[in-house]
């Protein structure tokens, strides 16, 4: 009879107990390094697997001794350029998941430092080996945080990359969820509008995303090149309208439909409007406006609770430093019908046949 391997055997084979067996295949940092790579290539060798009910009992004595309520974690913001925050959502999301995990969660404003390495020593001086990074828009901050200091995931898309494990909104999806629904809905010619900040590391999701679906349009149907804009450019984006004559614009969020009334033309009256993300709402005035929009909502709350699941496992498997091949996961945006794209006539069947399958409708 085969009989399963036991973390017993485990210990015997590497001469150590059980329980430096245990720790050294949590990459425990209480165990010396060479103990924990001995009894790790002894697990290897011996073909061991952990039993997933006992490790989930396991998991959920260890979280209740080593999670003690006030236990701490950061989550790191950095303003975009012209100073607006834009992790609100996020950092709400992940602070209520915090709370639900035993953990306390602190924000840290990049720009309440000197510099990033001033940052990590207070974060570490408070004892706080786990991190949450927001949208990322500093380039120095990104090559000068020491991140192999820490337990990290990198929460939603800004203007750079960190090295870590990655939660963010599914930006392809989105833009073929819109295409297909305005497709869906009589439009033909469908024109995608971003502002010109090509480093920002979701821009070549969005734009792939509208090439592969122009690319299954008939013979004879319009294909619009992308339009690129600074903020409040109404004059590029009129001459861009009156060019190439969209009747619906997908646009990164409700600025853009603001720029389009600005030039003189009338949404949704004359062009549909989608707008890929929510714009930042700081009152009343700014949220009814945003309700008026038909959206993708990238359901930041959702994006920062996932963000602290993925790092309470880190720091639960000892994970810290820079990840040898990090890990993304995205999270579909969510349809929000607003008033900005009425059907065109009687709603048809949309003419680009693998759309269907490639929005996940």
């Amino acid at each position: 009879m085969n009989c399963r391997t036991t973390l017993a055997d485990v210990a015997a084979q590497a001469n150590c107990s059980k329980s430096t067996a245990s720790l050294s295949l949590r990459n425990d940092p209480r165990i010396p390094e060479t103990t924990r790579q001995r009894v790790q290539a002894c697990a290897r060798q011996l073909n061991y697997r952990p039993d997933p009910a006992l490790a989930f009992i396991a998991a959920c004595r260890w979280q209740t001794r080593s999670t003690p309520s006030g236990s701490t974690v950061a989550f790191i913001t950095t303003n975009h350029p012209q100073g607006i925050f834009l992790d609100e959502g996020q950092l709400n999301g992940a602070r209520r998941q915090a709370e639900a995990f035993g953990y306390r969660l602190e924000h840290f404003r990049f720009e309440d430092y000197r510099d990033p390495a001033h940052l990590a020593r207070v974060i570490q001086h408070r004892g706080i080996r786990g991190i949450i990074m927001g949208k990322l828009m500093r380039d120095d901050f990104l090559t000068r945080f020491p991140w192999g200091e820490f337990c990290g995931v990198a929460c939603d898309t800004g203007f750079y990359k960190p090295p870590l494990h990655l939660v963010m909104p599914d930006h392809s999806h989105a833009v073929k969820r819109a295409f297909q629904e305005a497709e869906r809905r009589g439009y033909r010619r469908i024109g995608l509008v971003l502002f010109n900040e090509p480093n920002a590391i979701d821009d070549f999701d969005k734009v792939a995303a509208f090439l592969y679906c122009i690319s299954f349009l008939p013979p004879g149907m319009a294909r619009l090149p992308v339009a690129r804009l600074q903020p409040g450019d109404s004059e590029t984006l009129a001459q861009w309208v009156r060019q190439h004559r969209p009747d619906c614009v997908l646009g990164l969020n409700a600025l853009i439909a603001w720029s389009l009334r600005q030039s003189g033309v009338r949404v949704p009256d004359r062009i549909g409007f989608v707008a890929l993300m929510s714009t930042i709402g700081k009152n009343a005035e700014e949220a009814r406006y945003n309700a008026e929009f038909t959206t993708l909502d990238h359901c930041p709350e959702l994006l920062g609770r996932k963000a602290l699941e993925q790092l309470d496992i880190l720091l639960r498997t000892n994970h810290q430093g820079i990840p040898p091949q990090p890990v993304t996961m995205m999270v579909e945006a969510a349809w929000v019908e607003g008033a900005t794209l009425p059907a065109r006539g009687k709603t048809v069947t949309a003419f680009s046949p693998a759309l269907s399958l490639a929005a996940g409708a």
